[in-house]
C-alpha cells in the first residue's frame, strides 16, 4: 500500500473514530449499531462526493474575488448542511430518540472520506516529499474537519430528533460560517504569509474542537431523548444485578 494512501487514511479515519468514540461512549448500549454503521458509511460516499466538488470549484471561486468568495463560504455551508440535513430528516431516522448519534455518524464518515482525498491528493502531488508545513496543515486541516463535521452532524440530529430540522439547520449553518471563512483565510495566505494561516489553523481547530466539546458536554445531555435516558437506565440496572 502507498505510503500516501496510508497517511489520508489515518488522518481521514483516525479521528473521525476516535471523536465518535468519545461522543458516543455511554450511550451505545441504548442505540441501533446498525443505524450507526449505515450513516458512518453514507458519510463516507457523501463525503466523498463533496470533496470531489471542492476539488473542482474550491480554486476558482477563491480566486474570483468577494462574490466567489462569498458562494465559498456560505454556499458551501448550506449546501453541506443540506445533505447530511435530507439523510437525518428522512423517515428511517426522522423523530427517533437516536437521530442525534445516528448525525455524529454521519458527520464523522463525511468528513473521513473528505479528509482522505484531501490528504491524499497534496501527498500524492509531492514529487520531493512533504515539508514539516505542509504536514502541519494537513494534520491541522483534518482535526478541524473532524471536529466540526461531527458536531454538525450531532446538532442535524438533534433537530431531527426534536421535530425542529429548520432551527437547527439555521443553528448549524451559522455555526459553519466562522469555519468556512478561517478555511478560506487559510488557504488564501497558505503561499503568501506562513505566520497568518499558522495562526488562523490554531484558530480553526480550537473553534472546531470548542464546537465539539459544547456539543457533548452540554447539548447531547440536555436534548437527549426521554427514551434513550429509560433505555439506558434500565441497561443500568441489568448491569448491576
Amino acid at each position: 500500500m502507498q505510503p500516501a494512501l496510508i497517511f489520508a487514511m489515518v488522518l481521514g479515519a483516525g479521528p473521525a473514530l476516535l471523536a465518535m468514540y468519545y461522543l458516543m461512549r455511554g450511550y451505545t448500549s441504548a442505540l441501533d449499531e446498525r443505524k450507526l454503521f449505515m450513516a458512518f458509511g453514507a458519510g463516507l460516499i457523501l463525503g466523498l462526493v463533496g470533496f470531489t466538488f471542492h476539488i473542482f470549484l474550491d480554486g476558482g471561486l477563491l480566486r474570483s474575488g468577494p462574490v466567489g468568495q462569498g458562494i465559498y463560504v456560505f454556499g458551501f455551508a448550506a449546501l453541506e448542511n443540506l445533505v447530511l440535513f435530507v439523510v437525518l430528516n428522512h423517515k428511517w431516522v426522522r423523530g427517533t430518540a437516536e437521530a442525534a448519534f445516528v448525525g455524529i455518524s454521519l458527520g464523522a464518515g463525511y468528513s473521513a472520506s473528505g479528509v482522505m482525498g484531501l490528504v491524499y491528493n497534496l501527498t500524492a502531488r509531492a514529487t520531493f516529499g512533504l515539508a514539516p508545513a505542509d504536514i502541519a496543515l494537513m494534520v491541522g486541516l483534518a482535526l478541524s474537519s473532524t471536529f466540526f463535521r461531527t458536531a454538525a452532524g450531532a446538532l442535524l440530529g438533534i433537530g431531527s430528533a426534536r421535530s425542529l430540522p429548520w432551527q437547527w439547520y439555521g443553528r448549524t449553518l451559522v455555526a459553519q460560517l466562522p469555519y468556512g471563512a478561517l478555511t478560506m483565510g487559510i488557504l488564501l495566505s497558505a503561499d503568501v504569509d506562513p505566520w497568518l494561516w499558522a495562526v488562523l489553523l490554531v484558530v480553526l481547530v480550537l473553534y472546531s474542537l470548542g464546537l465539539l466539546y459544547h456539543v457533548w458536554r452540554r447539548l447531547l445531555p440536555e436534548f437527549l431523548p426521554g427514551e434513550v435516558k429509560r433505555t439506558l437506565r434500565r441497561h443500568m440496572r441489568r448491569s448491576a444485578r
